[in-house]
């Protein structure tokens, strides 16, 4: 997982230990098209530090890059960050583990993934945040406000140095450590986001913080991934690198999530200070809590002949990791809970072929027993064996003492045995718990909020309704509808590999006279960046009738290709907020479906009445 994906975080989340200092950085400068980006990310800003409550030491240096410009600096800030011999260390524990086979290029896999996915870094040397003009394909196929959410993950970035400054991730123990603290970090920024996301939509910080992170908690790494947008460079990575980049976020969101549920903001501050050792910790927040740590493990040493090439943890996460190999998730997982504590290391041989090395060690014994015999199959899963330098043979010996497992694989016959024996005697003694908050217990997350169903609405014999904003809506035939998303309202998804779907939610209009223009123009970039500017035609641009009122259309066509988009906005509450539905269908059928749930939207209170989202929204000030 460990050392590229580890450094790729680190660049991810505060451009480094080798990021420019402010005197370094990028030449830049404001364009009158520019102003209202950066007037906005000054919004979020603010909007940010209340949700928060926190202030930055001084203002904030924001700063729009050109497309070009962007990427050329995070090119070379990627160079700087990913080095050569952690690329090449990487490789070999992919290879030595069966994580990857040996034509895997951890380098080029990382660098795709990031230009990828990054649409805004925070420097902490520069005390700068610096955007792309557009965001990236897997930002922008997110939805129109994804630029608005990835600058509220970023400036809570700068919140956390301001309050808190980064961690030196060299002089941390290990890479499960490192890990762990990073799911501090970049959890922490995602929960933020997504109860900024919920704020905005006029759901409570709860919602989106809280009931959001329960959403994900449910869900596949792969799943995930495919919510956030486009992402075809992560979704073909090794799972033992899309694991681990994903893992702070989303298993680090459901970790702050169950703190916050407990203590709010100011309990979340003691993590700051008090954070992880192990994804143990961050996977089993009861764990972190009673103050469990890990078991010291040796790192094991190379046989006669041979050379360390890396060493390291593999922790809970590496475990479930491997596993998943032939195992499916939820075996891998279960498999892997009961782990207290490891050590690897990948040593080198003579004509440069390598081998691994594991010891671990489990709460007890049925916990140890039943990773053996998960491990057990794992060689049917491996990719297949390459002799000579960079390769590694699939013979491998395993052997349990107690609740300490020894694994091996590639090593020569002779000295396999020798190995397995060395490797038994590596962990030490359990340390003494080590509370670190001052409660004893979290009140889990994993439950709804009472009021989810008025947050979210409901779903129940293929009818949506929403008692917040008083509309029920058909779930069209065959179709998949969800309403735990905190940004969406209601996701409906069509059967099939064409993209049919349609989402529904409300926003606040803040009254500028460009909330119209910014959200048809927000699609319209969304899209654009995913399949090219110059291929997306406006079909369609004026009036139409609803069941919910008048609405206002944007309809656009693709050249080359049957994809269309509709957005359509229908004015509430006396126009200060907006209901939103976005429809992407690619053939006759999808469209079809799609009208029939448009049409099939109505109110379901008097005529009269006014959605009780009203009165919720008009209590706070509209973003």
């Amino acid at each position: 997982m460990k050392r590229l994906v580890l450094a790729l975080l680190a660049a991810a989340l505060s451009a480094c230990a080798h990021a420019p200092a402010a005197a370094d950085a990028p030449a830049h400068e404001e364009t009158a098209a520019e102003a209202p980006q950066l007037e906005e990310a000054r919004q979020i800003a603010a909007d940010v530090e209340a949700l928060r409550g926190i202030a930055p030491k001084a203002p904030l240096d924001i700063r729009v890059l050109p497309d070009a410009k962007f990427a050329e600096t995070l090119k070379a800030k990627l160079a700087r960050d990913l080095r050569a011999d952690e690329s090449a260390s990487e490789k070999k524990l992919w290879v030595a583990f069966g994580f990857a086979p040996t034509t895997a290029d951890p380098a080029k896999i990382a660098e795709a993934v990031f230009e990828e996915q990054v649409a805004g870094f925070y420097d902490p040397q520069a005390k700068a945040l610096f955007v792309a003009e557009h965001a990236p394909p897997a930002a922008a196929a997110a939805g129109p406000d994804a630029t608005r959410w990835i600058l509220a993950h970023e400036l809570e970035h700068a919140l956390q140095d301001a309050q808190f400054g980064f961690v030196d991730w060299t002089r941390l123990p290990d890479d499960d450590a490192r890990l762990a603290q990073m799911a501090v970090y970049e959890g922490e920024a995602t929960g933020v986001m997504a109860g900024y996301a919920a704020r905005r939509a006029g759901k409570s910080i709860q919602a989106g913080l809280v009931d959001g992170a329960r959403t994900a908690r449910s869900l596949a790494t792969d799943q995930l991934v495919q919510m956030g947008g486009y992402s075809p460079a992560l979704l073909d990575a090794p799972a033992i690198f899309r694991e681990g980049l994903v893992f702070p976020y989303f298993a680090g969101w459901g970790f702050i999530a169950d703190v916050f549920h407990t203590g709010g903001f100011h309990l979340v501050d003691e993590v700051f200070a008090h954070p992880p050792t192990s994804t143990a910790e961050v996977l089993h927040p009861e764990k972190y809590v009673a103050g469990v740590q890990p078991v010291p493990v040796a790192a094991p040493a190379a046989p006669e002949g041979w050379k360390v090439a890396t060493s390291g943890k593999l922790g809970e996460l590496g475990a479930r990791v491997l596993l998943a190999g032939c195992a499916g998730r939820d075996q891998a997982n279960a498999a892997a809970e009961g782990w207290a504590g490891d050590a690897y290391a990948v040593v080198e041989g003579p004509q440069g072929e390598l081998a691994a090395l594991w010891s671990s060690t489990w709460e007890d014994e049925a916990a140890a027993h039943r990773f053996v015999d998960a491990l057990k199959v794992q060689s049917k899963c491996w990719p297949k064996a390459v002799a000579g330098a960079g390769g590694v043979s699939n013979d491998f010996k395993l052997d349990v003492k107690g609740t300490t497992v020894a694994w091996e694989r590639g090593l020569p016959e002779a000295l396999a045995s020798g190995a397995v024996t060395s490797l038994l005697a590596l962990p030490g003694a359990p340390l003494p718990p080590k509370p670190p908050l001052p409660v004893k217990r979290l009140a889990p997350s994993t439950a709804p909020a009472k009021d989810a169903h008025a947050e979210h609405g409901r779903i129940a014999d293929g009818r949506y309704e929403s008692e917040r904003l008083a509309v029920s809506a058909t779930i069209p035939e065959g179709f998949s509808g969800a309403t735990d998303l905190p940004e969406v309202d209601l996701l409906v998804r069509g059967p099939g590999t064409t993209p049919t779907l349609g989402l529904f939610t409300v926003a606040a209009n803040d009254g500028s006279g460009h909330f119209e223009q910014d959200f048809f123009g927000g699609i319209a970039k969304s899209f654009g960046a995913q399949i090219g500017a110059d291929k997306l035609k406006v079909a369609f641009e004026g009036k139409g009738p609803t069941k919910l009122g008048e609405a206002n259309v944007r309809e656009w066509s693709v050249a080359g290709a049957p994809v269309h988009i509709r957005a359509l906005l229908v004015p509430i509450c006396a126009g200060k907020f907006e209901l939103t539905f976005t429809q992407v269908w690619s053939d006759d059928a999808g469209k079809k479906s799609l009208d029939a749930w448009l049409g099939s939207f109505a109110a379901t209170g008097a005529a009269s009445a006014t959605p009780p989202v009203c009165a919720k929204l008009a209590a706070a000030p509209a973003k």
